[in-house]
């Protein structure tokens, strides 16, 4: 049975982190994935000469769906699930999935093989239902923002850890509710930020089993529509009469499919752990008021890459001079410390500091990736 990874791609940002992943468990690594298939997201030249080097790096593995230019073909997302061979299972995984624990695309397949239920999700951080159940688990911590002040630094201070509260009551995360159009973990990027520091806290402490479950029927009782970040399928689950052009592939494969199939979706619980940086409701602000997350999973791919991972929570020295700040017009301006905040205030305020957002983002790709240190003014 071949396993293969779909990818709906599109940021770059985001596939630096999820490529350490895909790599780790392709089969010639040891893990289980005979191919990485691209489906097409985007029409941005710096995108995609930035998957043009991942594909050079894996010839005959990784495979981009479709044409390059997305704009000016107006690709369907039928067309890119079309991808899936007879007899191979999938794992369909958005391109802002920034961590997959050992072990969790063979813990999908692995359901997925014993026929319960017509789609298999991971155990998602950052999922309108999900983080529901991780908070109802206790694994989600009151982490929360301290109050802005009049420093240009108080727009980048990290969330922190209440002292003396052990309960959600004073989180953002006390307004959830177990529902896919959720607030809170769908829209509100301070629900996202203490799913994340709550999942880093865990990770440093050795302790994830804090979000573990055995198995969580999505479609109980009410076939409910759930987010579809992670999960397997095969080719025939997607066919069938209710599937048109106008018909949306969340909508479609989380609800409306197994309502008519009278067959559930599952997530796996255990050992089948993997992250979702943001919505789209939840990216901009996400990035501006927690901007040090994605370098703290930069570290974490980092360690992963080199096979450990320091349960600790501080790790001293970051690299410097690979981040900068990245503005809209995708010009990117040198960071001399990445960690410096006081640098990051000044420099936002200099360039005007109401332009939208910045990221800290690499701007070099194992000394191959020309094109983004280009980018540098």
């Amino acid at each position: 049975m071949d396993v293969g990874a779909l990818v709906f791609y599109g940021r770059r940002r985001y596939v630096k982190l999820l490529n350490v992943y895909l790599e780790r468990n392709l089969a010639k690594n040891g893990g289980i994935l005979d191919e990485v298939v691209f489906a097409m997201r985007t029409g941005k030249k710096e995108d995609l000469d930035f998957l043009d080097v991942l594909l050079a790096r894996h010839p005959g593995v990784y495979r981009r769906s479709g044409p390059g230019n997305l704009k000016a073909t107006g690709v369907h997302w039928q067309e890119s699930y079309a991808i899936a061979r007879p007899g191979c299972i999938y794992v369909k995984i958005d391109d802002d999935i920034i961590f997959i624990q050992d072990g969790a695309i063979e813990a999908l397949v692995e359901e997925k093989l014993r026929g319960h239920y017509l789609f298999v999700s991971a155990n998602i951080v950052n999922h309108p239902l999900l983080s529901y159940v991780h908070a109802q688990l206790g694994a989600l911590l009151p982490y929360h923002q301290p109050p802005k002040g009049l420093s240009p630094l108080d727009a980048y201070k990290p969330f922190e850890l209440a002292d003396s509260a052990d309960v959600l009551d004073d989180s953002p995360a006390r307004t959830s509710t177990y529902a896919i159009n959720s607030s809170c973990f769908h829209e509100n990027w301070d629900c996202a930020a203490v799913s994340h520091y709550s999942f880093l806290h865990h990770l440093r402490a050795g302790s994830l089993s804090a979000f573990e479950f055995s198995t969580w029927d999505l479609c109980y009782p009410d076939y409910h529509r759930w987010s579809i970040n992670f999960f397997a399928f095969n080719s025939s689950d997607l066919a069938g009469d209710l599937l048109t052009n106008d018909t949306d592939d969340e909508t479609y494969i989380s609800q409306l499919l197994p309502a008519y199939r009278k067959q559930h979706a599952a997530a796996v619980g255990r050992t089948a752990l993997v992250v979702h940086y943001a919505y789209f409701t939840q990216e901009k602000d996400l990035l501006l008021n927690a901007p040090g997350l994605l370098q703290e999973y930069s570290r974490v791919a980092e360690e992963y890459a080199n096979g450990t991972i320091i349960q600790k929570e501080v790790i001293e020295k970051p690299l410097k001079g690979q981040f900068g700040l990245v503005l809209p017009n995708e010009k990117v301006v040198p960071l001399d410390d990445p960690n410096d905040q006081m640098e990051i205030a000044q420099k936002t305020a200099t360039l005007g500091g109401e332009f939208g957002y910045y990221e800290k983002d690499y701007v070099d790709f194992n000394g191959t990736d020309t094109k983004l240190a280009d980018d540098w003014v």
